[in-house]
């Protein structure tokens, strides 16, 4: 998680700065040619006069979108039809570019194909396309591993249609059972067939929230699992702001997650933040430190947080599980630098040793205070801090921030607001 982490409940700023840092990979490692799985619902392409649309630089023909969770895994298949127009249009599409993490997923490209009057053209050819690990955050000293699937497609010209269709598999292993999707509408791209199909295992309960008025799927079951179904051209984009985020819920929304309440969420992370006893001794010295120069509690609390702050650096290494569990203080304190998740964990050593009550919070730094409107799930957040807790007054410490003047009652806090549930760390 480092700042793109998990939970509920504060809200912080950030600002995020993006260089770019590419490392070619072997194609053949990461990706691979096989059919469209066999679970993928057959969709037809629509047909329709192009002349009507003569003025347009593209006109995408199909976006088919079919995913499938269980609690162990989640499938994302997309297929797109594109008419290309103009040579906007061409450069626009020419080039298939795909993220994807290798720590726990796996892509498949199904088809790549150009239609071209009559005759059909194979276009899938590896002999171009290249692999690239891009670290967008860099700037920021975090580094996620994420790895860009690039093919520039031969000899696609204005007037083909081209037809894409790939499926990316996994999940973290640190989300466990996690279960979560969104559907937005109301697209700017003119759409003649939208089809999304949502499936959900015999074992995933889901809950379900509509936002802004989204269209209702079709709800049916298919061999024990449920299935939510879309099918028509796109709504017309609102007047809205196109720039927004995702989460500011401009659009009609659907959300689907099996998570009941955002205390669930917490839950499912609190056993990486328990204090062990190889974590005790390892910051015993420090504490021993600490205690001896401070009697009061709110200042040895304070002084904790001023140690972390000073002596450990921010570097976020987010690779696979890395997103979301912490180091244990031992590696933490041999490496001096971690992210928001290591730099909580040693924060919470710290102050178990010092008898301070306190509690790892998980936080969104976008939304700077904003209640959050869609469902519980543990992909709304980015950022992990602590609170202390003396005598029911909660105290906010982020370990990832510069040293900070005065005291606990004193020092700035932040542009933090409490949302509706946060998870209670068990001492073991």
């Amino acid at each position: 998680m480092g700042r793109r982490f998990i939970s509920a409940i504060y809200v912080v700023g950030l600002v995020v700065l993006a260089t770019p840092l590419a490392v070619a990979q072997d194609v053949a490692d990461y990706v691979r040619i096989e059919p469209r799985p066999r679970w993928i619902a057959p969709v037809d392409i629509p047909n329709f006069d192009r002349t009507a649309d003569s003025g347009r630089q593209s006109i995408y023909a199909l976006i088919d979108n079919q995913n499938r969770h269980s609690l162990r895994t989640d499938e994302y298949s997309t297929r797109y039809v594109v008419d290309l127009l103009t040579p906007a249009a061409v450069d626009d599409e020419g080039t298939i570019s795909l993220d994807f993490d290798p720590g726990y997923q796996s892509l498949a490209l199904h088809t790549v194909q150009i239609t071209r009057g009559d005759k059909t053209i194979d276009a899938i050819d590896l002999s171009e396309a290249m692999v690239f690990r891009t670290e967008t955050d860099r700037d920021q000293m975090i580094f996620n591993g994420t790895l860009t699937f690039s093919m520039p497609i031969l000899d696609v010209r204005v007037g083909d249609r081209l037809e894409v269709a790939f499926t990316k598999s996994g999940r973290n292993p640190a989300l466990g059972s996690s279960v979560f999707s969104r559907r937005s509408f109301a697209s700017t791209s003119d759409v003649k067939r939208k089809f999304t199909r949502l499936s959900f295992g015999p074992d995933v309960v889901i809950e379900t929230k509509k936002i802004n008025d989204p269209v209702d799927p079709v709800r049916l079951e298919d061999q024990g699992w449920t299935v939510l179904e879309w099918d028509g051209p796109d709504p017309v984009a609102p007047d809205y702001d196109q720039s927004a985020p995702d989460w500011a819920y401009l659009r009609p929304t659907y959300e689907v997650s099996n998570f009941a309440s955002w205390a669930d969420v917490g839950a499912l992370f609190t056993s990486y933040y328990d204090v062990s006893d190889t974590d005790r001794t390892a910051v015993r010295t420090i504490v021993d430190e600490i205690a001896a120069a401070h009697d009061e509690p709110k200042a040895r609390a304070k002084a904790a947080l001023d140690w972390v702050q000073t002596h450990i650096r921010y570097v976020g290494l987010e690779l696979g599980e890395g997103g979301f569990v912490p180091r244990p203080p031992a590696r933490v304190l041999r490496r001096r630098f971690g992210d928001c998740k290591d730099v909580t964990r040693l924060l919470l050593a710290l102050l178990d040793g010092l008898d301070v009550s306190a509690d790892p919070i998980l936080v969104n730094s976008d939304e700077r205070g904003g209640e959050f409107k869609g469902l519980a799930n543990p992909y709304a957040f980015d950022h992990i801090i602590v609170v202390a807790n003396f005598d029911g007054t909660l105290y906010p410490m982020d370990g990832t921030r510069d040293p900070q003047l005065g005291t606990l009652d004193t020092m700035e806090k932040g542009d933090i607001e409490f949302g509706r549930g946060w998870a209670r760390r068990h001492r073991s």
